[in-house]
């Protein structure tokens, strides 16, 4: 990927099928891939701190050598303690919900609450306390 991404150099791999394929090493082999290990880790693409959440959705090459896709991984960005209004605000634009800024700012702290209390905030945690928060608003 070095040569590729800072000398354009191609030695003819078909890139994009690297995740998947680090992927079927990992189930064939039985050893697990580190999260953390640099191209094909799984959390080489996450992103949660808000400053960082902000550059990587403005431009993506701040904090990635490369686009995720090329790979065949993709971003993710994960709502925990340090995530600010932008990071929420992404994830309620890809769920397709419309909140005022005033709804925004109550879920990013209703988000940094859960997450201190140790809850992991997946999908369906997200979508209770937005509802949570628009049932507060609703007289």
């Amino acid at each position: 990927m070095s040569l590729r991404i800072i000398y354009g150099l191609d030695l003819g791999f078909n890139i994009k099928h690297f995740y998947e394929l680090s992927r079927l090493v990992e189930k064939l082999t039985g050893v697990s891939v580190p999260d953390n290990k640099a191209i094909v880790g799984r959390n080489v693409f996450r992103h949660e701190s808000g400053i960082h959440v902000d550059a990587v959705i403005e431009e993506p090459l701040t904090y990635e050598p490369f686009l995720p896709e090329m790979i065949g991984h993709h971003r993710k960005i994960v709502l925990g303690k340090h995530s600010g209004c932008r990071a929420v605000k992404a994830k309620l634009d890809a769920c397709g919900i419309e909140v005022t800024n005033d709804e925004l700012c109550k879920i990013v702290d209703q988000v940094k609450k859960s997450r201190e209390k140790g809850k992991y905030i997946n999908d369906e945690l997200f979508n209770e306390i937005v509802r949570s928060v628009r049932s507060m608003a609703d007289p």
